[in-house]
């Protein structure tokens, strides 16, 4: 509700720049929950924006909701390719969050490619860049996964107890579900 109040105030008062970068807010958001039909939407405005020539670059938010889609959709390849040219703005208004969002992404990717050492080792990396508590629980699912398919179900359990119950229970659900399995423990799943 917040995003679509901003993008309509930026639309009245004609700040193309703002409503750009609302317009990839809302894609990412809505890539993230996954809504893609809002996604879509948000996008394909977006993309039409930086197609008429105002200047503009592409928001990292909207490359970054590209990679989300396409890592959804199994195509590991143009989410790698995306996450790696992606380039995060180092000036002092830039989103704090969108080089950790990067990096646990660009993590995701490897571990859907089989890589879990390499994706452990961009989590590492991104570790102490952002406090904000959904990247805090996307690194710690993905942390988990990495301990399962390594066969240490029980750390992935021991890393997201303290998530299971509360707001993010619902993120951490097939993380730990995953764990249980490993444990041959269906009932738990």
């Amino acid at each position: 509700a917040l995003l679509r109040a901003a993008l309509t105030d930026a639309e009245r008062d004609g700040s193309r720049a703002i409503e750009l970068e609302i317009l990839a807010t809302m894609a990412l958001v809505d890539s993230l929950y996954p809504r893609p039909r809002y996604a879509g939407d948000a996008a394909l405005r977006a993309y039409g924006m930086l197609q008429r020539g105002d200047s503009m670059s592409t928001p990292p938010a909207l490359e970054l909701a590209a990679a989300v889609r396409s890592l959804f959709m199994a195509d590991l390849t143009s989410s790698a390719l995306v996450l790696q040219r992606m380039v995060i703005p180092s000036s002092m208004g830039a989103d704090p969050g969108l080089a950790t969002a990067r990096a646990l992404w660009q993590a995701h990717t490897f571990l859907a490619q089989g890589d879990a050492k390499r994706a452990r080792a961009v989590l590492d990396d991104a570790s102490s860049r952002s406090d904000l508590p959904l990247l805090r629980v996307l690194r710690e699912t993905f942390l988990a996964d990495i301990d399962t398919s390594l066969g240490r179900p029980n750390a992935a359990l021991a890393r997201l107890r303290p998530y299971h119950r509360g707001i993010f229970a619902v993120r951490v659900a097939v993380p730990r579900a995953r764990a249980f399995l490993a444990l041959n423990d269906v009932s738990g799943a």
